[in-house]
């Protein structure tokens, strides 16, 4: 996305042909930052944004205030552009969970502190540095039973979530058969049997 707007942008101020533009753009010689194409350098001051967190807020920050979320999926693509803007945009909550598994020899905070290298926090960690201390992992697995849960992990979940976002899923076209049912079927039927569990759900 960001290469075609580049492409656009450049195509727009120049003279030269397409063909041109691209030749350039592939021998690096318009070191844009991709990043400057979609407006993501323009980071607001975080004292500023202390100030108008104090305005009233819309509808959905205030459906967000002071609620607790469970994500599945939070290493993912959607699931990071989720945490992300939940965390920007809904400051007021109160905390969120993410159900990670161990992979590939890391475990689960190792996973969590990966997820925020990601250059889609920039912005983030730019305007809100302590957005963190209100995320933490929980160790499990959607293709489990119970979702690999502890029952401790399990009763703090019951107890304090309101809000579910099940984003965990395999995606691959040709996933083994027993491998997709046992994370997207089965892996929801869990999901829904620990929302039932859940007593404050909004």
């Amino acid at each position: 996305m960001a290469l075609d707007l580049h492409r656009k942008n450049e195509f727009k101020k120049s003279k030269k042909s397409y063909d041109e533009i691209m030749k350039e753009i592939v021998t690096d010689e318009f070191p844009l930052n991709p990043l400057e194409l979609v407006g993501e350098l323009s980071f607001d001051d975080p004292a500023v944004l202390e100030e108008t967190d104090k305005l009233p807020r819309s509808d959905i920050q205030e459906f967000y205030k002071d609620a607790t979320i469970f994500i599945t999926g939070g290493t993912g693509f959607m699931g990071k552009m989720l945490i992300e803007k939940l965390s920007r945009s809904c400051p007021h909550l109160k905390h969120i969970y993410l159900l990670i598994r161990n992979k590939k020899g890391k475990d689960v905070n190792e996973r969590i502190d990966a997820i925020f290298e990601d250059r889609l926090f920039m912005r983030l960690k730019h305007e809100r540095p302590k957005f963190y201390h209100k995320i933490s992992a929980i160790a499990g697995d959607a293709s489990l039973p119970g979702l690999g849960i502890s029952s401790c992990d399990r009763q703090k979940l019951a107890e304090n979530v309101n809000i579910v976002f099940h984003a965990a899923a395999t995606i691959r076209f040709d996933e083994h058969i027993r491998t997709a049912i046992n994370i997207n079927v089965l892996g929801t039927r869990e999901i829904i049997n620990l929302a039932k569990e859940m007593t404050n759900l909004k």
